[in-house]
C-alpha cells in the first residue's frame, strides 16, 4: 500500500487506514524499530494498570516512604469509606 508522508513541525508521519490499525489492533503506542534498513511499527500491547505498582512505589520512594494524602483536601468521608482499608 502506497502512503504519503505529511509533514508535522521538522518530522514527518504516516497516517495509518483504519483498517490496518484494527487488522493489527493498534491502540496508542507503537515501537519503532529498524531491521535490514526496513522500519518496522510494532503494537504495544499493555494490561490494564500494568505498572502501576511499580509507579506508586517510586512515588513513596520519594516520599520517604509516607502514602499519599488525598488529591481533594475538603473530602469528607462517609459510611462507605469507613467499610473499606486504603
Amino acid at each position: 500500500m502506497k502512503v504519503t508522508l505529511t509533514k508535522i513541525g521538522n518530522s514527518k508521519g504516516i497516517r495509518l487506514p483504519k483498517a490496518i490499525l484494527e487488522q493489527i489492533e493498534f491502540h496508542n503506542e507503537a515501537e519503532l524499530t529498524i531491521e535490514n534498513n526496513v522500519l518496522c511499527v510494532t503494537p504495544i500491547k499493555r494490561k490494564p494498570r500494568e505498572g502501576w505498582a511499580e509507579q506508586i512505589a517510586e512515588i513513596r520512594a520519594k516520599n520517604g516512604g509516607k502514602q499519599e494524602e488525598m488529591l481533594d483536601p475538603e473530602y469528607i468521608a462517609t459510611e462507605f469509606d469507613k467499610e473499606w482499608e486504603w
